[in-house]
């Protein structure tokens, strides 16, 4: 489903904005809702949260160079 969603997104933006919009779109609000349940420890954000925009950031690169948009 986020491949579809970075997909979707990537049509319209360039790299840095697909990468933050689906960043937030799905993990930003997750974080929060698992936040909100008190689940985990609040220091493995220090952790989840730029890797998680590393994996976004591949993944919008990777659709980029594989879709037939070209910036």
């Amino acid at each position: 489903m986020l491949t579809g969603l970075i997909y979707n997104i990537a049509q319209k933006f360039s790299l840095a904005g697909t990468t933050l919009l689906s960043w937030f779109a799905a993990f930003a609000m997750m974080w929060i809702v698992i936040g909100n349940l008190g689940v985990l420890p609040h220091k493995l954000m220090l952790y989840a949260t730029p890797l998680s925009l590393l994996e976004t950031f591949v993944a919008a690169l990777i659709i980029q160079k594989v879709s037939d948009r070209h910036p």
